[in-house]
């Protein structure tokens, strides 16, 4: 790493007069170590170096307040009506994210006020290029973590964690998939009722959901999912040591995933449930080769990667 200040660093390499393509060079073989300040330095560098810092990005409740600095929105009308515009330079390069991680419910409540002070904040002139429908407009892959959902498990809080989901709809309105975990804490079925149908009203162009899940939230009724294209459930499951219980729990498994297979209504595509335990999904899979038509509405497959639930 260079320890000398940016500006000594460039005198030491470049004493005047260099070519301006002999500067841009040097500037590339710059660019791993002193990516920010070459930003500052050539508007070339610049153009090229911002989306791969945009590209992936993690927010939580230690940097998601000064992530959104000089970031603002405005309602502009037209011939529909007052839409939302999210307006600048920083807005502009957000354009180059394809995924995100929102960590925890501060981060939420973080984004909830840039949105609800931005729409209250007189706004200056802003060049039009700039202007976007949502902050993310080309995100493909949202992650909400555990702790987003603190608020919706907490009692009289729903509405408020509501309140802060429709304001993150503003900002990533447009992602494909949303990855889910809601495998600890004190999360129960009535709160993945609430969530389910948050993300149905507010991410309408989400093609695929992901939950990370715990085992005893099952079985979801299939009229709650019927409406997401695509829905993967990746199962902690409860380790048991008793036999006879294991078998029973077994048997009400089977029976549940027997019920979304003989769904009335037929899914656009497959329900994806995957476990961890390989002899498990054999089981299950063996008991449905007999089941005409079952492998149209549900798959059963193993889980091999900690981290395959959010690819």
């Amino acid at each position: 790493m260079l320890s000398m200040p940016t500006t000594d660093v460039i005198r030491e390499i470049l004493p005047l007069p260099f070519s301006a393509e002999i500067q841009s060079r040097i500037y590339d073989l710059l660019v791993p170590e002193i990516p920010f300040k070459l930003m500052l330095l050539s508007h070339r560098h610049y153009g090229s170096i911002v989306p791969s810092l945009y590209t992936h990005i993690t927010l939580s409740g230690q940097n998601a307040d000064r992530f959104n600095e000089r970031i603002h929105c405005t309602m502009q009308k037209d011939a529909v009506g007052k839409r939302m515009k999210w307006v600048g330079r920083k807005s502009k390069a957000c354009t180059n994210t394809q995924s995100l991680v929102i960590s925890d419910d501060a981060c939420l409540m973080s984004i909830d006020h840039l949105v609800q002070s931005s729409l209250r904040r007189p706004l200056k002139h802003h060049d039009q290029a700039c202007w976007s429908d949502t902050l993310f407009p080309n995100l493909k892959k949202v992650v909400l973590r555990y702790s987003t959902m603190n608020l919706l498990t907490s009692e009289f809080m729903a509405n408020l964690f509501g309140g802060r989901m429709q304001s993150l709809e503003k900002c990533i309105g447009n992602v494909k998939i949303i990855h889910v975990d809601v495998s600890s804490g004190e999360f129960e079925k009535i709160h993945l009722k609430i969530l389910i149908q948050m993300i149905k009203d507010n991410f309408t162009k989400a093609e695929s959901v992901i939950f990370r899940m715990k085992w005893g939230l099952l079985p979801i009724p299939p009229q709650w999912i019927r409406s997401i294209p695509l829905l993967k459930m990746y199962l902690e499951e409860k380790e048991e040591t008793d036999e006879g219980l294991v078998a029973r729990t077994n048997l009400r498994m089977f029976n549940i995933m027997y019920r979304y297979g003989n769904d009335q209504i037929p899914r656009e595509k497959p329900l994806e449930v995957y476990f961890r335990n390989e002899e498990l999904v054999q089981d299950y899979n063996n008991r449905m080769l007999n089941r005409r038509g079952i492998d149209n509405m549900l798959s059963i497959r193993q889980w091999q990667e900690e981290d395959d639930w959010m690819k």
